[in-house]
Formats: structure tokens, C-alpha cells, sequence
């Protein structure tokens, strides 16, 4: 059910298996971003769009993609049959015979995901990094890799059973999602099934600095393996160094962290994350400074896009919430014209009002949530409206001067005006490269 892009990696997943797969989606076919010609010439039968009457009786399992909801119609008569209900990262796990690294967090999943398996391939593991990162895992789970370093969200936690991760990483817990979990007890309860399956063999690494997910950490049966900047164990920032350290005090030397091409405590905190996950997987010191030392950073995460005219452009789309735009305001020097804005996650843009008023001259206001921006930050900095993207980039090019960085950190969801994140940072860079 779903037929987006995990729904078809795991209908071509199963069906390269022999399983009769029926792809199912409430949109009309021609609607789907999915090519429907090509499952169907693979032997994959599509319904879409579903209706109330479609029948299960010969179903023997109903995958569901992340964003499906579990209270959808067709998930609830699936469950009243008596049909088993799970995602496509259960079931992508079922045909992987390696060692999976999980990493689940509220931010920095995707570049301390890609970071560790920069790390593993640095070393000469066999790996792939997928999962929520863009690539799911359905597309490699069936290939022989060594290991998979999987970014995992909490909407495919929901759905998971046996799924078992040697090494789970829990980066940290801010709001996000309660739209669909209804409440952050619930949100980091779906965040704690990450461990749910491990045993005494298995690692967690976890934010030792984050309340919430080192109370969460502290049931599991797994061998603990903390990250803290300025903790005593595990991996910290030790005079600078990227270190890691036991619990008997011994220690080991991994970087220092202004070696690093990516920059700015977040990334910081990444590196220790990835770090501790390397060395738990069983990467040496050697391979883990060599992997930090060339990792060049994501698309979409604070990626610098071009200079114009002494004006510099980053685009940070993959900010979804309010704390990830607070990360960025950190990072990039003042002073900021910042575009922001797009389908509200029920955040308070007021939390970002300590930096913005020290860091941001201008921001420019897009999307859904423009009059929410305007009515809680207008008392603190200029905010200017833009009905899209084009106008937006034009505005803050009519108002920098040399100097300025122009910030597009959305803070929001992209769904009101874009396919996803990457659609908006792609519309977002071709304008600025087109100026």
C-alpha cells in the first residue's frame, strides 16, 4: 500500500523473488511519480485508485509504506482478516544476509548515515547506505553486501517486528511528527524500537546529552556506547580531538575535529555518532580518521551553492523543523537573509527568535506557514513575503549586499508548493545558479 518510492522498491523487491505482488495506492495511476508501465511489465498488478471494496481474501501480507497511515481504512480490514501488517524495512531485512548499522533521530539522521557508511567503504567494507536517506532499502537488500547502514524515521519503525540492527544509533528526540504520533511519549517510543530486538551482542550508541533518548537508552539489553561533545565516555571532543573513550579511561585518538571538511557543532556531533558506530561495527582508529577526514557532506544539508557578487548562497532544505533551522543559524556566519517556510509541523518559529535576532537582518517568508512567520518574528527582524521560490531568491537578491549569506533553512515541510526537500533545494539552486 503506497506506491511512492519505497512501495516500489519493495514491489520489484518481492516480485525478483517470486512473490505475487498487487501494488495498491488511494491516488489514480496517473497521478503516481512511480513509472506504472514498468512495475506492470515486471509482472506487479497496481490498483490505484483503491476503493472501500477492494478485497483481501487471497492476501497473505499487507506492506504499507512510511507514509501511510496505520489507521487507513485498508490497513484496519487487513488486521480484522487477520493479516499480518508490516513496512518495507521489515521486509527488506527479512532478504539481507550482512550486518545492518541503524540510525534513527529527530535530526542529523541522514549525513551521520552517510557518514558512517563513508567511514565503512573507507576501511574496505562492502556497504551501501539507504533507508530514509533516498535510496530505500529494498533496492540493495537482496545484493551481497557486507553490511547496510540504513537511516530509519519513525513512521517505518511503526511498522517493523523482527527487524535487528547490530548497531543502532539514536541521535537525538526534538518535536517532530506529532501530527501522526499524537505526542512525544508516543514519538519516542516508536524512536526506542530500534533496539527493541537487539541482544547482549549488539551495540547502541545513543546522545548521552539528550534527556530523553539516554533515559530511553538506558533499558536496553545492548552493549552502550554513548557520544557526548563534552561527556567522559564513549566518543567525545577531547582537546579538540575527536576521541574515543572506555569505561576503564582508556582512550583512543581519532581526528581533530577542524580536520573535517563539514563544520559547525551538529556536524560534530555527526562525527561522534559515526565514529562511535564505526568503532562499534569494527572499524580501526585509522579507517574512521580517514573516513572523517574526506567525507565532503550531503545535498541539501547547509550545502554552499555559489557566490554572487561577494553574496554567498546555501541552501539547508532539508530543514524540516524548527530545531534543524536552528542548527543552521548556528553554522552560518552573520548576517543572514533567511528564507523560510512551507507546511507547518505545529513548531513555534518563536524558538528560533534568540538567533535570528542576533543573526538574521531579513527573512522571507514562503508557503503555507508565511503569516505564522510574519505574526511571531516581524517584532524581532524585517519579514518580507514571496509568493514562490523565484520571487523569494529575487527578494533576497534585492536586499544583500556583499557580505550577506542567503539562508534557504525552510523549517517546514515542503508538501504545500514541492514533491519533497530535494525537489525544493533543486528548484532553489537552479535559480540561484541562474542568476
Amino acid at each position: 500500500m503506497g506506491m511512492g518510492r519505497s512501495g516500489s522498491a519493495v514491489s520489484r523487491l518481492l516480485n525478483r523473488h517470486g512473490i505475487n505482488v498487487i501494488g495498491v495506492d488511494d491516488a489514480p495511476a496517473d497521478r503516481l511519480k512511480t513509472p506504472v508501465e514498468e512495475l506492470i511489465s515486471q509482472g506487479v498488478m497496481i490498483h490505484a485508485p483503491i476503493d472501500i471494496s477492494f478485497p483481501l481474501d487471497d492476501a497473505d501480507l499487507l506492506i504499507v509504506s512510511p507514509g501511510v497511515s496505520l489507521d487507513h481504512w485498508l490497513v484496519r480490514k487487513a488486521q480484522s482478516k487477520g493479516i499480518k501488517v508490516i513496512g518495507e524495512l521489515e521486509t527488506a531485512s527479512y532478504f539481507f544476509s550482512g550486518k545492518i548499522i541503524a540510525v534513527t533521530g529527530t535530526n542529523g539522521k541522514s549525513t551521520t548515515t552517510a557518514l558512517t557508511g563513508h567511514i565503512l567503504k573507507t576501511a574496505g567494507v562492502a556497504c551501501s547506505a539507504a533507508g530514509n536517506i533516498g535510496l530505500p532499502f529494498s533496492e540493495v537488500a537482496d545484493e551481497r553486501f557486507e553490511a547496510a547502514v540504513i537511516e530509519v524515521s519513525s513512521y517505518q519503525l511503526e511498522t517493523i517486528d523482527t527487524f535487528h540492527p547490530h548497531v543502532a544509533v539514536w541521535l537525538n528526540l526534538t518535536p517532530d511528527h506529532l501530527g501522526r504520533h499524537g505526542s512525544m511519549t508516543n514519538y519516542a517510543s516508536m524512536k526506542a524500537r530500534i533496539f527493541s530486538n537487539q541482544n547482549a551482542q549488539d551495540w547502541l550508541v545513543y546522545n548521552a546529552s539528550d534527556k530523553i533518548t539516554a533515559e530511553y537508552c538506558s533499558r536496553a539489553v545492548s552493549r552502550l556506547l554513548p557520544f557526548d561533545i563534552s561527556g567522559a565516555s564513549g566518543a567525545v571532543l577531547r582537546d579538540k580531538i575527536i576521541t574515543i573513550m572506555s569505561g576503564s579511561g582508556e582512550s583512543e585518538e581519532i581526528l581533530p575535529a577542524d580536520e573535517m571538511l563539514i563544520k559547525g557543532r551538529h556536524n560534530i556531533e555527526n562525527a561522534l555518532a559515526a565514529s562511535a558506530a564505526g568503532w562499534a561495527y569494527g572499524i580501526s582508529a585509522k579507517s574512521i580518521a580517514e573516513g572523517l577526514k574526506t567525507f565532503k557532506g550531503l545535498e541539501h544539508r547547509q550545502e554552499f551553492v555559489r557566490e554572487y557578487h561577494g553574496v554567498r548562497f546555501c541552501n539547508d532544505s532539508k530543514a524540516t523543523n524548527v530545531a534543524s533551522g536552528i542548527t543552521a543559524l548556528q553554522s552560518i556566519d552573520a548576517p543572514i537573509i533567511l528564507i523560510a517556510g512551507g507546511r507547518g509541523k505545529g513548531d513555534s518559529f518563536a524558538d528560533a527568535s534568540d538567533l535570528i535576532s542576533k543573526k538574521v537582518r531579513l527573512i522571507i517568508a514562503i508557503g503555507e506557514t508565511a503569516e505564522q512567520i510574519e505574526n511571531e518574528l516581524s517584532s524581532i527582524t524585517i519579514v518580507k513575503r514571496a509568493s514562490d521560490m523565484k520571487e523569494a531568491v529575487n527578494t533576497a537578491l534585492a536586499n544583500a549586499v556583499s557580505g550577506d549569506n542567503v539562508l534557504l533553512s525552510p523549517m517546514c515541510a515542503s508538501f504545500d508548493m514541492y514533491d519533497d526537500f530535494e525537489h525544493r533545494g533543486r528548484v532553489f539552486k537552479e535559480l540561484v545558479n541562474d542568476l
